[in-house]
């Protein structure tokens, strides 16, 4: 009997606090479920602006491809228009080398004619007078110098 007495005391000592400890981890555990609750929430705003961030990562990554592609494509005609020029500039030197040839050319025949001309006053042959009296041409020339 002492037993049972002694069982029974224990078990009324037991059971407030095992109730207290029932009442105590349910509070606990609601405790527990918003603390989850709201880190969820924190979770899903985070892959929310995760999201978001790599979206704009990724419209800026394209932005970038895009610029990048201009870039070259500019500099593709940039290097061509540069290589135009050159061929330009070469172009316009060989002219005025040509140019020069040329009037080099001309200032000699000018000196020609002119020296012939000065023969021929000078001998007093008028080179008209000598190609209308019907004399053979080369001795004409040869009379008057021309070359």
């Amino acid at each position: 009997m002492k037993r049972c007495i002694f069982v029974l005391t224990i078990l009324g000592w037991t059971v407030p606090v095992y109730a207290q400890s029932i009442s105590s981890l349910s509070a606990q555990q609601a405790q527990v479920e918003k603390q989850r609750a709201e880190l969820q929430s924190q979770i899903n705003k985070l892959n929310t602006q995760i999201n978001k961030q790599e979206t704009n990562r990724k419209d800026v990554l394209e932005d970038l491809r895009q610029s990048e592609s201009a870039i070259s494509d500019m500099s593709r005609k940039l290097d061509s228009l540069l290589d135009k020029e050159q061929e330009a500039k070469n172009d316009l030197s060989d002219v005025k080398e040509e140019e020069k040839i040329q009037q080099n050319i001309l200032e000699e025949s000018l000196n020609d004619l002119a020296e012939q001309l000065k023969e021929q006053y000078t001998s007093g042959i008028s080179p008209w007078s000598a190609l209308l009296s019907g004399k053979d041409a080369q001795k004409i020339k040869s009379r008057l110098y021309l070359p």
